[in-house]
């Protein structure tokens, strides 16, 4: 029986991942930033390759500024 590759949930960069099917061409996976820190158009992306293995996060999640008491 062959066992179907998968890149693991994991929280990485301030984003959490889900698990996904590895495939070629390679899946494209949206993550979802976690609470203190904000993308400022879309959401945080990479790919899950075909050996399970992601890529380099693109459009990276930032940390929120605080607010300052004045």
């Amino acid at each position: 029986m062959i066992k179907a590759l998968k890149c693991a949930a994991i929280t990485e960069g301030h984003v959490e991942w889900t698990e996904t099917a590895a495939t070629e061409p390679a899946t494209i996976v949206e993550g979802i930033c976690m609470p203190g820190f904000y993308v400022a158009a879309g959401k945080p992306y990479r790919a899950c390759d075909i050996t399970g293995s992601f890529t380099e996060i693109q459009n990276p999640c930032q940390r929120t500024c605080a607010a300052v008491a004045v």
